[in-house]
């Protein structure tokens, strides 16, 4: 009803339609209506009145109900409002009828999208039925059954890793706890034993390591140039991880390479250095230097007593004797230092020689000035009274190269405290 309010034009239109074209008798159908319409040239051109299909429809429905209330009620009784109503009715007529294909339209339209769709469905279908079942894409559950299998062994392999990690924890436990009680006796017996003290023999050793400082200050080119130290700073180091070398002259020996860029201006950093380790080894409660009597000098002589390093899960006891000389020259300083290590415990008889050469210069690091500092060790194993055994020298150079470790850290803070301000 709201269309039919909001149309007037068509309303008027069919309202003037019937009233022009209607004859003294009811029309007997619509094609005579129709075929008035179109012989008057006039009318069929008009904009107004061309109707479609449905629309011809529509208004052929109401006008054969127009006849058949007609029929029943003689035109000559009808009043004016009679008329009005009728034409009223005729007009929610035609206008249901045209709803009512428009509806039909609709619905063919979608059963026929429904059906085109369910064809494609269904020709895909096919496709895939026949895809299953063809050779070229046959492997296809093979595929899937070699991913499940190896997500399988992944999870596997994760599972056992973990049993192996926690059972690693549990033996790094009981191996801590044992180390744990062996440094509470350790301590016990340190408080009774004292300072390590400078024997006759020593003293000897102190001597003899003063003149061979001198050949090995010689050769410090020669050296970093064979163990890679000339040039350029190398990405990769193996300080903490000494690698087994082969000479004519020692024939076997361990070496161990550092080198890294100190934030530091040169010639500071180096005097720095020499005084952090001077003060690490007079403040340590097992370490003994060797007073001369001629004041201090470039020269460092220790003792140390015993050393209880973990290598792995067995403890490595060891005392050693360095004597350390500094040789400072236009551009750079030179450390060079001799020391001989001896094993203790079940490492009885096990020594390692050990020559150090470290040089210390300036350079640049992002336009600032700072100090590059290289480090080479050689250690060569001696046996006395004792076979070699495999593997088990590489373990003592180990655990003599990470003994140290302590040692770096507390120099790095103590320098850092001493450059202050320089």
């Amino acid at each position: 009803m709201t269309q039919h309010a909001s149309d007037p034009t068509e309303a008027a239109v069919l309202a003037q339609f019937v009233r022009e074209y209607e004859p003294q008798t009811s029309p007997s159908s619509f094609q005579d209506l129709l075929s008035d319409i179109t012989l008057d040239p006039e009318l069929a051109q008009s904009p107004v009145l061309t109707l479609q299909e449905e629309d011809k429809q529509a208004i052929m429905a109401a006008l054969d109900s127009y006849h058949d209330l007609n029929v029943v009620k003689p035109i000559a009784n009808d009043s004016e409002e009679e008329d009005k109503a009728l034409l009223k009715l005729t007009v929610q007529r035609a206008k249901a009828t045209k709803r009512r294909n428009r509806h039909r339209q609709r619905v063919k339209q979608e059963w026929q999208t429904l059906r085109f769709q369910d064809s494609q469905l269904s020709a895909k279908l096919e496709l895939l039925k026949q895809a299953r079942f063809s050779s070229s894409v046959s492997m296809g559950p093979l595929n899937w059954q070699a991913l499940a299998t190896k997500e399988f062994n992944s999870r596997l392999q994760a599972e056992a890793q973990r049993v192996r990690i926690r059972a690693a924890i549990e033996s790094r436990a009981v191996v801590m706890q044992h180390l744990q009680n062996m440094l509470d006796t350790e301590q016990t017996q340190e408080n009774d034993i004292g300072l390590p003290e400078w024997g006759p023999s020593d003293v000897k050793m102190y001597e003899n390591f003063m003149q061979e400082l001198a050949v090995a200050y010689a050769r410090t080119d020669a050296v970093f140039h064979d163990c890679g130290l000339a040039g350029s700073v190398p990405t990769n180091t193996s300080f903490y991880k000494p690698l087994r070398r082969h000479d004519s002259v020692r024939e076997t020996f361990f070496e161990s390479t550092s080198a890294f860029v100190m934030p530091k201006k040169y010639p500071n950093s180096a005097n720095a250095m020499v005084d952090a380790m001077r003060q690490i080894h007079q403040q340590h409660p097992r370490r003994k230097l060797l007073e001369t009597g001629e004041g201090p000098s470039d020269t460092l002589a220790i003792k140390f007593g015993t050393v209880n390093q973990c290598e792995g899960e067995n403890v490595v006891p060891l005392s050693l004797i360095t004597v350390q000389h500094r040789f400072v020259e236009i551009d750079r300083t030179v450390l060079v230092w001799r020391c001989l290590i001896e094993g203790e415990g079940g490492f009885a008889g096990t020594f390692l020689d050990e020559t150090g050469w470290c040089v210390i210069r300036p350079t640049t690091m992002d336009l600032l000035e700072a100090t590059d500092v290289r480090t080479c060790i050689h250690s060569v194993p001696i046996h006395r009274g004792v076979h070699s055994v495999e593997g088990r020298d590489e373990m003592f150079a180990n655990a003599v190269v990470r003994s140290s470790q302590q040692d770096s850290l507390q120099l790095v803070q103590l320098m850092d405290q001493l450059l202050i301000g320089a």
